[in-house]
């Protein structure tokens, strides 16, 4: 219908665990809609971006996702789940197997500690995975799931963390870790590209899939707390120049005008063209 078309990715859905050879092999194939088919596709990844670049040799659009200033939040709600302010690892993510919370909890429980492990979040058509989250739990005291939080609380939850931790085995852009910096909070994160590209070195990081390390890392930054502060300020610094909404709907809407003046001068040369012919000259030689 000669509509301008933008397709915004958001991750690569074919690396996911819980795919077989068949679902891996038709996702693939997907990438081509999605850089093919509309005017412009946008990636929310630098990772992402140039995975196209090179894979498809047609040029993505690097647009991320952003955050807002926010205000931190005196803790109530926490108090009343009995989780205290400044002693408590915070996971808040969607319980799926690539989010790694099992890698979390299993590195938690090596931990010789009286600080506690908030897993906060939820998942539809998730029961099983959640049910072995439990089971890892092993009715440790010291584990808490929340469940699905959203609003004051979980603002709550990140206003008074000790740590965030994102022990994830694939991402897109890793919302959960811009929310976390901008918060102010320091993070702790698998070494996947996409989780280091948006940390850059403003947190620590630990062998993707490995918790024997990251219980390593936790160890350590619980024990010194000064490498905790360290980070603080830089990370909500640096989320909140390179990821702010205010410049990202700046980027998304000088892409949409873009294709709209192209549509515009399109429409024009070929209405000028129709003229020209209808009328006997070619109207392209008098633009």
């Amino acid at each position: 219908m000669g509509i301008p078309s933008v397709v915004q990715t958001h991750g690569l859905e074919w690396k996911r665990d819980k795919w077989g050879l068949i679902g891996k092999t038709f996702l693939r194939l997907s990438d081509y809609s999605a850089v093919y088919f509309p005017n412009k596709t946008t990636s929310v990844s630098k990772v992402q971006k140039q995975y196209y670049d090179e894979k498809f040799g047609k040029e993505v659009v690097y647009i991320p996702n952003g955050v807002s200033p926010v205000e931190k939040r005196v803790p109530q709600w926490i108090l009343e789940q009995g989780i205290s302010p400044n002693k408590y690892i915070l996971f808040a993510a969607r319980l799926v197997e690539e989010k790694g919370a099992h890698f979390l909890i299993e590195a938690f429980r090596k931990l010789k500690t009286d600080m506690k492990l908030v897993i906060a979040g939820d998942a539809a058509h998730a029961e099983r995975y959640k049910a072995h989250l439990k089971d890892l739990a092993g009715g440790d005291p010291r584990i808490i799931f929340p469940g699905f939080v959203t609003g004051l609380p979980l603002e709550e939850l990140f206003s008074n963390a000790y740590l965030f931790c994102l022990p994830s085995t694939i991402e897109g852009l890793p919302v959960a870790l811009l929310d976390a910096m901008n918060y102010g909070n320091c993070c702790v994160s698998s070494d996947i590209p996409e989780n280091l590209e948006a940390m850059e070195h403003h947190g620590y990081t630990f062998r993707n899939r490995d918790p024997k390390e990251l219980s390593r890392v936790l160890k350590d930054l619980i024990e010194n707390p000064e490498k905790v502060e360290s980070k603080k300020k830089a990370a909500l610094e640096h989320v909140r120049r390179d990821y702010s909404w205010d410049s990202v709907t700046d980027q998304m809407e000088a892409l949409y005008m873009s294709l709209i003046k192209k549509k515009r001068v399109n429409t024009r040369m070929r209405w000028n063209d129709f003229i020209g012919v209808k009328n006997g000259w070619d109207s392209r030689s008098n633009l």
